[in-house]
C-alpha cells in the first residue's frame, strides 16, 4: 500500500543518524508530503500494508474540515506519542470523501502548531490509497488501537470503526493503556521521553496547581490542564462536555456569524475558554467579565501564556453586568460586535437584566448556551456549587423556559437560532445538559433591529 509519511515537526527522520541540517522544516515537508500523496485504485483482495518501521500504528480518520476535531485528536491522544520512538499516528484521507492533500495536511500542521508547538516530535503517517472493506480485517490486525472521534459514528467512518471492533479507544485512559499492552512491562517507555521533560517549565506547572480547580482542558505552551481536579466533576465528563459544547459554540455558530475582525464580550468568562477560540479564528479585541477571582487569576494566566492577542487588546475585568457600575465600566471598553452568554443564565436569580445588558452592549450576534426547560420559570432551591456557578448564591436560581427566552430575545430585537446537536448524548452532556433532549440549548442570535432594544 502506497502511503506518504509527513512527520511533524522536528526531527521529521526514522533514520538515527540524521542531523539537523539535513532534516526539512516541518512547512516544508508537510507541503511536498501534499504535493506527493497520490491515491492508486486498491486491488479488492490486496493484503493491506502500512509503510512504517514503527512498532505501535495508531489509527485515526479525522474530519479533516474540522478544526476543532484535529486539534482535539493531538491533544487528547497525539500528546501521549510525542517524543516517544517507534510510535505512529496513522490518520486515514479518503482521496474521494475528504479535502485534497495539500488541504489535508496544511490542516493538520496549524493544529499541531496550535496544540504541541511546531517543534514537538510526533511521527505521522497519512494514508489517502483507495481501500474497501476487504482490508478492514488486514487494518485490524496491523494496528495498535483505532482513535475513535466524534465524527467516527456517521458514514464510510462508522462502517470502518464497526470492523476495528475492539481495537476501537475513546479516551485517554484506555488509548495510553492500549499502547502500553503492547510492549513487556520490563520494557515500556516513559509516558513522556527524556527530552520531552526536560522541555517542561515546572514554575508553570505550580502556577498552574495553585490555581486548581480549572473547568476547561486548557493547553498553557506544552501543558494540558486537567479540568476539575479537586471539585466533585470528574475529567472525563469535563473534557467531553467541552468537545461537543465547541462543536455548536465554535464550529456551528461560526457558520452563522462573523467573527474576522470582530470585538467579542464573553460574559461570565471563567478562564476566557470560549472567547480564545473567536480570537484564534479571527477576533482582534476580547473582553471578559467574571465574579470570581479565581477565574480572573485563570485568564489572566491563560491569555498571558498563549498570547492569543496582543496586549492591550484584551482584558478580564471583575463584575456583573446586573450592576450599574460595572455594565459602565464594561461599555467603556465597547463597542462589541459578538457578545459571549455560555453556561451562565441558569445560574442566576433571573436571566433577563443580564440578558437586556447583553442585548444594549451588543452590535451583530450573542451567542447563548443555557439549559431550559419546558416549564414555568420559578426560583429552584438548590445548593450553590462556587466552581460551576457564576454567582454563589444557594437559593432562587431560575431555569429559563425556552419559548418565554427565545421570545425575550425577539423582544430585545434579536432573531435567535436553536444549534441542532452533532453528537450523541454522552457523559457532560446528559441529564440536565442533554442538548438532544432538549434540556440544554445553543443559541445563536442576531440582531435584526436596534430599533427595539
Amino acid at each position: 500500500m502506497e502511503t506518504t509519511q509527513p512527520q511533524i515537526p522536528a526531527p521529521f527522520a526514522n533514520d538515527p543518524t540524521s542531523t539537523p541540517s539535513d532534516r526539512e522544516s516541518a512547512a516544508a515537508l508537510l507541503a511536498r508530503a501534499a504535493a506527493e500523496l497520490t491515491a492508486p485504485a486498491a486491488t479488492p483482495d490486496a493484503t493491506l500494508e502500512i509503510a512504517t518501521a514503527a512498532e505501535t500504528l495508531v489509527f485515526a480518520w479525522p474530519d479533516w474540515r474540522n478544526d476543532t476535531e484535529l486539534e482535539q485528536l493531538l491533544d487528547t491522544f497525539g500528546r501521549h506519542l510525542v517524543g516517544r520512538t517507534g510510535s505512529c499516528l496513522c490518520l486515514r484521507r479518503d482521496p474521494t470523501l475528504d479535502p485534497d492533500a495539500r488541504e489535508a495536511t496544511d490542516a493538520l500542521l496549524t493544529a499541531h502548531a496550535r496544540v504541541l508547538g511546531i517543534d514537538a516530535e510526533l511521527d505521522v503517517l497519512i494514508i489517502d490509497d483507495a481501500f474497501g472493506s476487504a482490508q478492514y480485517a488486514s487494518l485490524k490486525r496491523l494496528i495498535t488501537c483505532a482513535i475513535a472521534l466524534e465524527s467516527s459514528g456517521a458514514g464510510a467512518r462508522s462502517e470502518l470503526y464497526g470492523a476495528l471492533g475492539e481495537k476501537v479507544v475513546r479516551t485517554s485512559d484506555t488509548f495510553v493503556t492500549a499502547i502500553l499492552q503492547c510492549v513487556p512491562n520490563a520494557q515500556r517507555p516513559q509516558l513522556y521521553s527524556n527530552a520531552v521533560l526536560d522541555t517542561v517549565n515546572w514554575q508553570m506547572v505550580e502556577r498552574i496547581q495553585a490555581l486548581h480547580p480549572w473547568m476547561y482542558p486548557v493547553v498553557l505552551g506544552n501543558l494540558r490542564v486537567t479540568p476539575g481536579v479537586g471539585s466533585p466533576i470528574a475529567p472525563e465528563a469535563l473534557e467531553n462536555a467541552m468537545r461537543c459544547r465547541a462543536q455548536l459554540l465554535v464550529e456551528t455558530a461560526l457558520r452563522r456569524i462573523e467573527i474576522q475582525g470582530r470585538s467579542v464580550l464573553e460574559v461570565g468568562s471563567n478562564c476566557g475558554f470560549w472567547s480564545a477560540h473567536y480570537a484564534r479564528r479571527g477576533a482582534t479585541n476580547v473582553t471578559g467579565i467574571d465574579t470570581r477571582e479565581l477565574c480572573l487569576r485563570q485568564a489572566d494566566l491563560y491569555w498571558r501564556t498563549n498570547r492569543f492577542l496582543p496586549e492591550g487588546a484584551w482584558r478580564f475585568v471583575k463584575g456583573e453586568l446586573s450592576d450599574p457600575s460595572t455594565l459602565w465600566s464594561v461599555r467603556q471598553h465597547g463597542p462589541f460586535d459578538v457578545v459571549l452568554c455560555l453556561g451562565i443564565l441558569h445560574h442566576l436569580h433571573g436571566y433577563r437584566d443580564v440578558l437586556a445588558a447583553c442585548a444594549e452592549l451588543c452590535g451583530e450576534a450573542i451567542v447563548l448556551d443555557t439549559r431550559v426547560t419546558d416549564n414555568p420559570e420559578a426560583p429552584e432551591r438548590n445548593p450553590s456549587e462556587p466552581f460551576l456557578d457564576a454567582r454563589s448564591a444557594d437559593t432562587g436560581k431560575v431555569v429559563p423556559n425556552l419559548e418565554t427566552l427565545l421570545s425575550t430575545l425577539r423582544e430585545l430585537g434579536f432573531e435567535p437560532e436553536v444549534l441542532p446537536a452533532t453528537f450523541d448524548t454522552a457523559p457532560g452532556v446528559d441529564g440536565a445538559d442533554d442538548y438532544n433532549a432538549g434540556r440544554r440549548v445553543a443559541i445563536v442570535a442576531r440582531r435584526v433591529d436596534r430599533a427595539l432594544v
